[in-house]
């Protein structure tokens, strides 16, 4: 695509759909900007966790997987709200295998814990097959030490003391 001409605005509201963090209520929305090959991205949070960072993280279906990018952080201020502005080169996201037109969703997280997500533009299913992913991932993981501690035990050793040659 011709991007040299190309003017591109998006509105997203941040839905807590996704939500595993307890005793908060948050919101946010985030507003995507794109002029040739430069882009930014606004984000606004709040009733978030207090003096937090969050990774923001864009989404896109790839033959069948989901991949992500992880495109920033939001850090939280002692009232739980949050903004930040991201500048971004589209030509470098895209040989980053992120084109502005694919991302199809963005999520904002803390190591495991979901705040919000959305899809960009419909509702596709991919924060849903992007999170089944990581937990099959992560049982995978926990499976695989466990059968290795199973499988491993580690028993001790005797050897036998030989007088030393004088």
């Amino acid at each position: 695509m011709n991007r040299e001409s190309t003017y591109l605005r998006k509105y997203i509201i941040l839905k807590k759909d996704y939500l595993n963090i307890p005793g908060i209520n948050p919101k946010g929305h985030v507003k995507i900007e794109t002029r040739g090959n430069k882009g930014n991205i606004s984000i606004v949070i709040e009733n978030c966790q207090r003096d937090k960072d969050y990774q923001v993280i864009f989404l896109k279906d790839e033959e069948g997987h989901v991949k992500k990018h992880s495109v920033g952080q939001i850090i939280t201020d002692h009232k739980g709200k949050g903004r930040i502005n991201i500048s971004v080169n589209l030509r470098y996201l895209e040989l980053q295998g992120f084109s502005i037109d694919e991302i199809s969703a963005i999520l904002i997280r803390k190591d495991e814990d979901i705040l919000l997500g959305s899809h960009i533009d419909k509702d596709v299913g991919t924060i849903e097959r992007f999170l089944q992913e990581e937990m099959e991932k992560t049982n995978l993981i926990r499976e695989t030490d466990v059968y290795v501690e199973e499988k491993s035990p580690i028993e001790p050793e005797f050897i036998e003391a030989k007088p030393a040659l004088e």
